[in-house]
């Protein structure tokens, strides 16, 4: 949030705001339904989310302390919502084609096509709100993932490249000339950075250990926020049944 606290979703399907240390612990959701993939408008006045009920993950929105829960687009199936930084536009996914749509935050037109591409990955706006970053798929399966960044609203890649095939989503760096991302080595995660500009790309984080989950700046760009941790598993033998 621009005041700098942490909009999160837990496994249960609940929001929380907290502040950067811990404090003020705070339930968005008192509700049944399941909530997910929060983002927070960079005016400060909304979060959007996604929300399941009445068998459909619809798009809904809420003033920052979770008053006024209101749907947004009434949707079937939604997913990865952003709230653009002027608190003014959502952009998320739709439908069973995944096609990328934007609405006004107030509801109050309905959804208009970005683009066509069908985007696997989250959407991130650039941080000055004029740019969306996504990851599409090529329509040779046997070529790489491709990395396309589009002017807000819809148009031409203006940026376009292949994708390393391990890492994860790509997120703005702060500055908004380069994208961030998730890599995977080793079963350590650490966050590298691809400058749109092209060249090499530079590792952010030194882990040693643990994978991470997710990962977001702050608005000023001084904080980075994570979630982190490990992984397990068991083989269950199953016997005697019919």
């Amino acid at each position: 949030m621009p005041n700098g606290s942490i909009v999160f979703a837990n496994e249960d399907g609940n929001l929380f705001a907290v502040n950067p240390d811990g404090s003020g612990h705070t339930l968005l959701t008192p509700n049944e339904r399941q909530n997910w993939a929060p983002s927070a408008c960079g005016d400060g006045r909304h979060i959007v989310f996604v929300s399941y009920g009445e068998q459909k993950l619809g798009l809904w929105r809420m003033d920052a302390d979770g008053s006024n829960p209101a749907r947004l687009a009434d949707e079937s199936f939604a997913l990865s919502p952003q709230c653009s930084p002027d608190g003014k536009w959502v952009v998320y996914r739709q439908g069973a084609s995944l096609t990328m749509v934007q609405v006004p935050v107030t509801g109050e037109k309905p959804p208009q096509v970005v683009t066509q591409d069908s985007p696997y990955s989250s959407l991130r706006i650039s941080p000055d709100g004029k740019l969306i970053v996504y990851l599409a798929m090529p329509s040779d399966i046997s070529k790489p993932n491709q990395m396309k960044v589009i002017p807000f609203g819809g148009g031409t890649p203006i940026y376009q490249f292949d994708w390393p095939a391990v890492a994860g989503g790509p997120h703005w760096a702060p500055d908004g000339k380069a994208v961030e991302y998730v890599l995977t080595r080793e079963g350590v995660s650490n966050i590298w950075q691809q400058k749109l500009t092209g060249g090499p790309p530079k590792q952010i984080t030194h882990f040693k250990s643990g994978l991470i989950f997710a990962f977001d700046w702050s608005r000023d760009g001084k904080q980075l926020a994570l979630t982190r941790g490990s992984e397990s598993s068991n083989v269950i033998l199953i016997s005697n049944f019919r």
